[in-house]
């Protein structure tokens, strides 16, 4: 991910950083839910969302708590083994974010105080990214 990227190569310069830094990480969940909710409805056998709400989750909202919700319906019809505790825990990581940024615009602008532990931060999105990576990873299939 360009945030690792960034923070292997960041030095001492964090701080100067870590907008470009969360942004990018950010996004990066934020593509991937979306990614989840699009590909996945196309192997259901009867799709959840229709062409229109598809529309709505690619170009109408950034909110990480909303596409959590459409990432996880689409989940748990392709993977109803799946625990709701490590929904859950997926749910949690996202939080994080979305208490921090719920619009995607405080990270791309330079303006107020960031406080976070990028150290953490990185941790935290490299077991979701696994787990988002898994879920992305579908077989060829159709499932109902």
């Amino acid at each position: 991910m360009a945030g690792d990227l960034l923070i292997e190569n960041a030095d001492n310069n964090t701080s100067f950083l870590i907008y470009p830094i969360v942004f990018s990480y950010r996004h990066c969940i934020e593509l991937r839910l979306k990614q989840i909710s699009i590909e996945g409805n196309k192997l259901l056998k009867t799709p959840v969302f229709t062409e229109e709400k598809i529309n709505d989750i690619l170009y109408c909202t950034h909110d990480l708590d909303t596409l959590w919700k459409y990432s996880k319906i689409i989940i748990e019809k392709l993977f109803p083994e799946e625990s709701e505790e490590e929904l859950s825990s997926i749910k949690k990581k996202i939080d994080n974010f979305s208490i921090m940024d719920d619009t995607s615009f405080k990270f791309r602008y330079p303006i107020g105080e960031v406080v976070c532990d990028v150290v953490q931060m990185r941790v935290c999105l490299s077991a979701a990214a696994r787990k988002a990576k898994r879920a992305t990873a579908i077989p060829s299939f159709r499932a109902s």
